[in-house]
């Protein structure tokens, strides 16, 4: 065999497709056909021939792609054969190839000889690799990425997939749908309604969740109730963390005017609601215990019902009772439902009177600690004399003075 023998019609039949592929089909690997005669000074030869391609990325010279592919006894008739060659898809990157091929004829006798020139690889094969698409083995679809890690692989700086719609304005729809093996529509994310132009994150039946390295740190219900910190909220808005919740900006407390609110386990389980000046300092705490029903305003710990820790300011005092017409305190010692025994404070409009009333009919008693004394600058008795009982070593007769012995 001389260096005279010739290679022409390189590709016939290149079945590469992949997007050809039915369901449940096998998919289609990088393997393609070649076709090519083999004449010896000009007469195509008849006899099995081995047959050796390499693949390069120029005409002439160049780094080789891949390994050698052999094929041994390959019949040859009338100078015509066919072979199955797979070089990987990696091989393909979407820039030019060439094929090289170098033949021995008669099978198993004497050296190969590279044929000459080498075969431009066109058409059909690039259906792998077409300007950055890449498919592998596995049918994985890499854009900018020969090595795709999921089913599609975008790589690249920037904007990365754009969904657009058919029209503009309120009337476009631009969504990504997720369905199961079924069709049924499962969720989408995008435009999918005409008339306005919102983007939805969209759930059917389960739940939409926002999760990060944290967890699922916002999950909203399909009852359309909403957890921060927790996956079952029991109402419409159900916060679980222990840095509560902030309106406005925490900022270190300083110059911010904002609102925080928070129920967490750093105070006993108690929540506290605290409002922020924009000059960064506090104006002060109000607490709710949800075990006692104590209320605490400046205090962390509440003896009572309410406790109030404040400097009394100048009129205001401690604890400070407003009203248009009236201002006063009631009491309820029974419940509500046992209505009010007594109150104190102005209880008439627009009067400069202050009371203590005993609805109930009983007595009001001034009691001070044994030793102690109740004292009044003025004390008026309107229709009553005043009269007090004492006892007398002798029966007591008009005129005569009556010394009161304290012992």
């Amino acid at each position: 065999m001389t260096q005279r023998m010739l290679v022409w019609m390189a590709f016939a039949v290149f079945l590469l497709l992949a997007n050809s592929l039915a369901g449940g089909q096998t998919p289609l690997g990088p393997e393609f056909t070649y076709q090519g005669q083999i004449r010896d000074d000009g007469v195509p030869i008849d006899v099995n021939s081995d047959l050796q391609f390499r693949l390069f990325p120029a005409s002439t010279g160049g780094t080789q792609i891949g390994s050698t592919l052999t094929r041994s006894a390959v019949p040859v008739v009338n100078g015509l054969f066919s072979v199955q060659l797979d070089f990987g898809a990696a091989a393909f990157n979407g820039q030019a190839r060439w094929l090289e091929v170098a033949a021995r004829s008669p099978a198993g006798s004497g050296i190969f000889t590279t044929l000459a020139p080498r075969q431009p690889i066109t058409g059909v094969p690039y259906a792998l690799q077409t300007r950055g698409l890449f498919v592998d083995s596995g049918l994985n679809v890499g854009i900018g990425t020969n090595s795709p890690g999921t089913k599609l692989h975008v790589k690249g700086g920037g904007e990365g997939i754009r969904v657009e719609g058919s029209t503009v304005g309120a009337a476009n729809q631009a969504s990504v749908t997720f369905t199961d093996s079924g069709g049924t529509r499962i969720g989408y994310v995008g435009d999918g309604s005409t008339g306005d132009t919102n983007v939805f994150l969209a759930s059917d039946a389960g739940d939409s969740s926002l999760v990060t390295s944290a967890g699922r740190v916002l999950t909203a219900k399909s009852n359309g109730r909403v957890g921060i910190g927790t996956t079952d909220p029991d109402s419409a808005l159900h916060v679980l963390q222990a840095s509560g919740i902030t309106i406005g900006s925490r900022a270190a407390f300083g110059g911010h005017t904002g609102l925080i609110m928070a129920l967490t386990a750093e105070f006993d389980g108690q929540a506290w609601l605290q409002a922020i000046k924009a000059a960064g300092s506090a104006w002060g705490e109000i607490l709710i215990n949800p075990y006692t029903g104590k209320v605490g305003v400046g205090t962390w710990a509440p003896i009572g019902g309410l406790h109030v820790n404040a400097e009394p300011v100048t009129y205001g005092g401690t604890l400070t009772l407003e009203g248009a017409t009236h201002s006063y305190i009631a009491f309820f010692p029974q419940g509500t439902a046992g209505g009010r025994k007594a109150w104190f404070g102005f209880g008439g409009a627009h009067t400069n009177e202050i009371s203590l009333w005993n609805d109930a009919g009983g007595n009001i008693n001034l009691v001070t600690a044994p030793g102690a004394a109740t004292r009044v600058n003025v004390l008026e008795i309107a229709g009553a004399d005043l009269a007090e009982r004492f006892p007398t070593s002798e029966a007591l007769q008009p005129g005569m003075v009556v010394a009161i012995d304290p012992d």
